[in-house]
């Protein structure tokens, strides 16, 4: 029993087996599994050893023929960051912040929670006047992983961040991503 596995982080896939390496794969098996070779932080793994070597896991949606971006900043704790997104081909995407797991989060405890995460996603068009603003969604959430969605256009849009800590993280890595049916690019605002 093979996992198909993405790193929201999109920095890091299994060397172990059924890694991209494992001359175990054929033709066949590559195309049945949906395996690619890009380096995105999709990868295979043994149902096995995703139980010995993780400790939690989160079960996402999964469209065929979806695609993931990935986008490491910072946000320190009880600060905004703001992206920009842009959005090629229509469609309904995902629109994620993920924070560093526990393990490395130098916190854990058995009362451990993740800090208060905010995302709010609004499309943005340019004006005679500035930038006129459209709200299309947001949530707020303790913990690893915070997400919008909506059905986009093309054009631009922007996320804000806001991480509220009740301790001083060691890490203040934070990581946006989208998911669907493109790739999207992100640019972090100043």
């Amino acid at each position: 029993r093979l996992c198909k596995i993405r790193n929201p982080w999109g920095n890091f896939e299994w060397t172990g087996e059924w890694g991209d390496k494992d001359p175990r794969w054929t033709p066949q098996l590559k195309q049945i599994c949906g395996y690619t070779e890009i380096d995105d932080g999709t990868f295979f793994m043994k149902f096995e050893d995703v139980d010995r070597l993780f400790a939690d896991c989160d079960i996402c949606r999964y469209y065929e023929n979806y695609m993931t971006t990935s986008f490491k900043s910072t946000c320190e704790d009880d600060h905004s960051v703001y992206f920009k997104v842009s959005i090629t081909t229509p469609g309904h995407y995902y629109l994620q912040v993920h924070l560093p797991n526990i393990r490395k989060s130098g916190h854990f405890t058995q009362d451990f929670s993740f800090p208060a995460a905010t995302i709010i996603l609004s499309s943005v068009q340019a004006t005679a006047g500035g930038y006129k603003f459209g709200y299309i969604g947001h949530k707020t959430e303790s913990d690893k992983d915070v997400w919008v969605e909506g059905d986009l256009q093309v054009g631009n849009y922007i996320i804000y961040v806001r991480i509220e800590s009740q301790f001083k993280r060691s890490d203040p890595q934070i990581c946006v991503s989208s998911y669907g049916p493109e790739r999207t690019v992100f640019e972090q605002l100043e």
